[in-house]
């Protein structure tokens, strides 16, 4: 990129303010964060139920904590309908299996990585491994070696299907993903569904009738990597991470998925990485302390100086700015013994970004910043 200039808000040193996307409240009905437990934090569902085995709690979750999926050290799939990696119970108030249930407006939003070759499966409700009776389907699958795609889906029969995913939702394998899913009755009759992919509204269909989902059942409730189809049709359960999964009773605006994203990509602990995820909660290899990372000046329209100290003793360092959906903006590589590099950017849109210092190891150290 030409005259590209770098817009960095180090508020960590300089206590730069702006306003914070939060995560909406209006209609949120459950919230499991995973952190050492399975609570719903809005109160209206009983605890999830883990698997006994291959399910533990990681510490570098989206945030806090993270659940953590091993399907390696079996020679089967451990999870499978009977026996999910997480159970979402049915009882208390405003229960999520009710809301994801018949013709209801709903929203589901939550936090995955993983990467296979095979069709995985991450959320569902789904009683058998057919096209009837009505389901809903959340699933991945890989496109190449770095790039796979989600598809969300809500069968009802042969007649009626939502394939909201099979075609634009794409993103680098192995990478933290944030994927936010509705169904939305139309006044005039018919439905609309969406998928947003990392904020970003991704797919959109609209449906001349709505696309119904089979009643609750004690065997067909919502499931994390309960699918029917595993072992049956090739699909295996999700190997990796799983985070912050809530539901709310309506349809959530392309705003609000994206505030909800944003909310996420604001935590402290949190970096991009440098091969190209979205999102990676940092456990940096040789870290450098933030005292030893400085960006300025800061807010900049015209142009920044990014420099670390020379104690640090790296070779081949890194300097990558990268926006909130996760793209590359600018990227160049300190020469062996400088620790100054001076940027130019032009035309790039005001908001926030994260700017990411990192050699062939890994992260090196981070910051969120802000373009005026």
């Amino acid at each position: 990129m030409k005259n590209l200039v770098l817009g960095l808000c180090f508020y960590s040193l300089f206590n730069i303010s702006f306003s914070a996307a939060q995560i909406p409240q209006n209609g949120l009905k459950a919230h499991f964060q995973f952190d050492s437990n399975t609570q719903d934090a809005t109160g209206n569902n009983p605890n999830a139920t883990l698997a006994t085995s291959q399910v533990s709690y990681h510490n570098a979750g989206i945030s806090g904590q993270a659940l953590k999926l091993d399907t390696t050290t079996t020679g089967s799939s451990p999870f499978n309908s009977t026996n999910p990696a997480v159970d979402f119970a049915l009882g208390g108030l405003n229960n999520l299996n009710s809301i994801i249930d018949a013709n209801n407006d709903f929203t589901i939003s939550f936090w995955f990585k993983g990467n296979s070759s095979m069709v995985t499966s991450l959320i569902g409700k789904r009683e058998f491994c057919s096209t009837s009776p009505p389901f809903l389907d959340i699933r991945s699958a890989s496109v190449s070696s770095s790039i796979s795609r989600l598809a969300f889906e809500i069968r009802n029969g042969s007649a009626l299907n939502s394939n909201s995913g099979l075609g634009n939702n794409e993103y680098t394998s192995d990478c933290w993903v944030h994927l936010v899913a509705s169904r939305e009755a139309l006044s005039g009759g018919g439905c609309v569904v969406k998928v947003y992919l990392n904020g970003s509204l991704s797919n959109v269909e609209t449906y001349s009738q709505v696309i119904q989902i089979s009643p609750t059942t004690s065997s067909n409730r919502v499931t994390l990597a309960g699918s029917p189809c595993i072992g049956v049709d090739g699909t295996i359960p999700l190997n990796g991470y799983f985070d912050e999964f809530m539901v709310y009773d309506r349809a959530i605006s392309d705003t609000e998925a994206s505030d909800i994203y944003t909310h996420f990509f604001n935590q402290p602990h949190i970096s991009l990485s440098p091969q190209g995820c979205i999102l990676v909660p940092i456990e940096k290899v040789n870290p450098i302390e933030d005292s030893h990372f400085k960006v300025y000046p800061n807010p900049s329209r015209a142009s920044i100086t990014a420099e670390f100290d020379s104690k640090t003793n790296q070779k081949e360092v890194f300097i990558t700015l990268y926006n909130l959906q996760g793209q590359i903006i600018s990227r160049s590589e300190f020469p062996t013994g400088e620790q100054k590099r001076s940027i130019l950017l032009e035309k790039l849109p005001k908001g926030m970004y994260q700017v990411v210092l990192s050699d062939k190891t890994g992260v090196l150290a981070a910051q969120k910043v802000i373009i005026q």
